[in-house]
């Protein structure tokens, strides 16, 4: 492998660890427990987690590329779909949740309320 290929490998791999330690900030602190907007639909953790989600899908893409180069048929595309298809649901998931322990409390009866 060239040099310039195992530069690229070992950048992609430590994007990779950054993403994994800025989940772990986000899931295991508070700091991002705050409101996107005025109207409290969206918090910066569920947004983070859809951005990293996205990063992880790009560079899993990346790092494919450089470790097989003249492409893999199908595996490529696979591999793509797979952490992306994660992502989306970790994402729609955090969103949901937030969204359903707000607006439908333990003591809620509502229709709306699936409890």
């Amino acid at each position: 492998m060239p040099v310039t290929d195992r530069r690229r490998t070992h950048l992609l791999l430590a994007i990779n660890s950054l993403l994994i330690v800025l989940v772990s900030v986000n899931r295991l602190t508070s700091l991002t427990l705050a409101f996107v907007a005025p109207n409290e639909f969206l918090r910066w953790t569920d947004l983070i987690n859809l951005i990293v989600g996205s990063g992880a899908v790009l560079v899993s893409y990346l790092l494919l590329r450089a470790v097989r180069p003249e492409g893999g048929g199908w595996i490529g595309p696979a591999f793509v779909a797979g952490p992306y298809l994660c992502a989306v649901g970790y994402g729609d998931h955090e969103v949901t949740n937030y969204l359903n322990g707000r607006f439908c409390p333990d003591t809620s009866a509502s229709a709306q309320c699936w409890r």
